[in-house]
């Protein structure tokens, strides 16, 4: 039987709380980018570009047809995220 060759590709943005220059820092946001690279590629996904400036990052990246939902994942695709996750 043939094999689709299909490629899903998402854009994701995300903002800081009340829009605020949180990562006006170049160094952590370009940590919070290799983080969110990492994440992806441990989920199974492969991260195409991860660019922002201090109140936004975006995110592009492909699933292949298999992916499944992360755990810990609600219902509405948000991902709740403890003290370990955030850092603190």
């Amino acid at each position: 039987m043939p094999r689709s060759l299909a490629r899903v590709v998402l854009h994701g943005v995300f903002s800081t709380k009340n829009r605020g220059p949180f990562l006006i820092d170049p160094e952590l946001r370009a940590r919070l980018h290799a983080s969110m690279a990492g994440i992806l590629q441990n989920i199974g996904c492969e991260p195409i570009l991860i660019k922002g400036v201090e109140d936004q990052v975006h995110l592009q990246h492909s699933e292949d047809r298999t992916h499944r939902r992360v755990s810990g994942e609600g219902d509405d695709g948000s991902v709740e995220m403890d003290e370990r996750t955030r850092g603190g």
